[in-house]
């Protein structure tokens, strides 16, 4: 099946006002990270530099799915998730009130080996590059190389281990989730962790009772092939049951 949104076009609410909130609200939780020493270093500070630079607005075609409904049906229970960071409560609140204008899609359709995420993950991207990216739109264009994305995930949701060349930042703004990279254990992220995968590294995540929401961005390789699924990916990787044991906190 085709890549699809599975949304209606909607009008933006209040212009490109709240898209210029969210994007300075980003830039603040980003900013307080690369000016922190243990926030991520060299990654943090490239990230940090690149979103300093001008944007050009561009006009989108809104789109949404029904988890992003649900996930803002429970708008006062996910702020209340961003515990002891409340630049990423910022950030959050900015992101449900930008929602109902940003373009959210399913990355994933029936038949690509990852049928669950069809109905359970959905994303949308904040900043992208002149390249075409699946069929995401983005309200902010990079004059180099940057793509931010939000990605909602559904509880009891598996992303199997996939992987792609472009090496990927995360930042945890909302649930806790497992999270597994390399020949790693399974390790238990929480909100304000950040997550550095290596360019092909493979890597997977399990929610549990909650929905996971984080950000996302690629800083190179912006014109490599997206996301790939690895062929063998079960619930169970490497005798490892997400579920169950077999991880780190």
């Amino acid at each position: 099946m085709p890549e699809e949104d599975r949304g209606l076009a909607i009008k933006k609410p209040d212009g490109d006002r709240v898209f210029d909130r969210l994007l300075v609200a980003l830039r603040e939780v980003v900013g307080e990270s690369a000016r922190d020493p243990s926030g991520g270093g060299s990654k943090i500070a490239l990230l940090h530099s690149l979103l300093e630079q001008p944007l050009e607005p561009k006009s989108i075609e809104a789109a949404q799915t029904p988890l992003v409904g649900q996930w803002r049906r429970r708008l006062d229970e996910s702020t209340r998730d961003c515990e002891g960071d409340p630049l990423d409560r910022c950030l959050v609140e900015a992101l449900i009130e930008a929602s109902p204008g940003l373009r959210w899609i399913a990355p994933y359709g029936i038949g690509d080996g990852a049928d669950e995420l069809f109905l359970g993950y959905t994303s949308t991207q904040l900043i992208g590059p002149d390249i075409e990216m699946r069929n995401y739109q983005a309200p902010f264009r990079h004059p180099g190389g940057l793509a931010i994305w939000f990605s909602l995930q559904a509880p009891h949701t598996l992303y199997p281990r996939h992987r792609h060349k472009a090496p990927e930042i995360y930042r945890v703004l909302s649930g806790t989730a497992k999270w597994q990279q390399g020949d790693r254990l399974w390790r238990i992220r929480r909100p304000g962790e950040w997550i550095f995968h290596r360019s092909h590294e493979g890597h997977a995540m399990q929610t549990d009772m909650e929905p996971l929401l984080a950000m996302a961005a690629w800083t190179d390789h912006l014109d490599a092939p997206m996301s790939v699924l690895d062929a063998s990916s079960k619930t169970k990787m490497d005798g490892q049951d997400p579920m169950k044991g077999g991880h780190r906190r």
